[in-house]
């Protein structure tokens, strides 16, 4: 079985076609973009049913602490993944 951080970085196509479509690098991801952010609660949501949009989004803003703009989308999937980890 894969571990969270492999299946949060399966669900990423809709995001790069986006990203690409608005002339963005898919690689990297963006706190100061609401759609990122809900792009990201709703996978979390697909993986853990029992998070609501909003503890989905509080524990993503934890992780938008650490980030100064657009970070490396596979390094910011793994911070959410260690958060999500800590609350199993």
């Amino acid at each position: 079985m894969k571990n969270i951080k492999e299946q949060l970085a399966e669900m990423w196509g809709e995001f790069e076609e986006r990203k690409s479509a608005e002339g963005n690098d898919p690689r990297f991801f963006s706190c100061n973009e609401a759609w990122e952010l809900f792009y990201l609660s709703e996978r979390i949501q697909e993986l853990k049913p029992e998070f609501t949009t909003l503890s989905a989004l509080e524990l993503i803003e934890r992780c938008c602490r650490y980030c100064n703009g657009p970070v490396n989308r596979n390094w910011f999937i793994g911070l959410v993944a260690e958060q999500l980890e800590q609350i199993e």
